[in-house]
């Protein structure tokens, strides 16, 4: 096997179409298609290599989809009527709720969870207001009646506490260690990027294989300008986290050094809590004989 095969199997592959499935080194995908119909014929050929399905067309129509116990499927409902109707098929079949609706109120959120369905905020985190998505990361964490996770929140505590660092480029499937997306023509780090013909890789279909263009990327140069143009940025506690994802095309990293910093908090607290417990742990007495 050649070295960029090997590469390449490491790699997860965000489709929007089926002409990668049977190429050999195409191991991890991501599926993003709003034909059920398509879904369930992919998933019958190729479901171990499916590790998620993104599908926004309409969640009626997502329960048909044949799911796969290691596959992450989240769906992007357009309100929250949609979410009541059918709440309990959604809950077994543990899909995630992406909300494609606006987030205005913690009740948007709060509605859903109480049906006990995971939330995943990743798409839209931004276009919330800041105080709201403080309110929403304080419900997440000390909600008591609160049963299930809402992301990112849930994530980055759980990789925080286990020392496991899942970053925000990961959860926004924009790490271009880790994803290519593909459009039929060829492999690029970002979707955006099919409009400018700006691929990692030209796909060859008749021989199944890719070859590799040689060019800089926007990412790459974002990533290696990062100590000259944000060296406060590599200084920041949170930075095996976010790596630069707050300032991304951003202005501000505000927003999402205060989530950082609470998430943090709430990692050493749970630390402590469990500490304590087990260094004042009650061992009970053996039994007489």
């Amino acid at each position: 096997m050649s070295n960029k095969q090997s590469e390449l199997q490491k790699k997860f592959f965000v489709l929007r179409e089926t002409s990668l499935f049977d190429f050999p080194m195409v191991k991890q995908i991501v599926f993003i298609n709003n034909d059920v119909r398509l879904i369930n014929e992919m998933n019958d050929k190729f479901g171990e290599k499916i590790v998620q399905i993104n599908f926004t067309g309409n969640i009626q129509e997502s329960l048909k989809i044949e799911n796969r116990n290691h596959q992450l499927v989240k769906i992007f409902p357009k309100n929250k009527k949609d979410i009541i109707q059918i709440s309990k098929a959604l809950k077994e079949k543990r899909f995630l709720i992406c909300p494609a609706y606006s987030i205005n109120k913690l009740e948007d959120i709060s509605i859903v969870s109480s049906m006990d369905l995971i939330i995943d905020l990743i798409p839209i985190i931004e276009n919330i207001d800041f105080d709201l998505s403080m309110e929403i990361l304080n419900y997440y964490l000390h909600n008591q009646n609160l049963n299930v996770s809402i992301e990112p929140f849930h994530s980055i505590l759980v990789s925080k506490l286990h020392q496991k660092p899942k970053t925000l480029w990961n959860m926004n499937l924009l790490n271009p260690d880790m994803f290519y997306f593909s459009d039929g023509q060829g492999l690029a780090e970002d979707s955006k990027n099919f409009q400018n013909q700006d691929y990692r890789y030209l796909i060859d279909h008749q021989s199944r294989t890719f070859q590799k263009q040689k060019y800089r990327s926007h990412l790459d140069s974002f990533f290696k300008s990062l100590p000259e143009t944000r060296p406060d940025c590599l200084a920041c506690p949170h930075f095996h986290i976010c790596i630069g994802w707050a300032l991304y095309q951003k202005d501000t990293c505000t927003k999402w050094k205060k989530i950082l910093s609470i998430l943090q908090d709430a990692s050493r607290e749970i630390q402590a809590l469990e500490k304590f417990e087990k260094e004042h742990a009650i061992i009970p007495s053996e039994k007489k004989k």
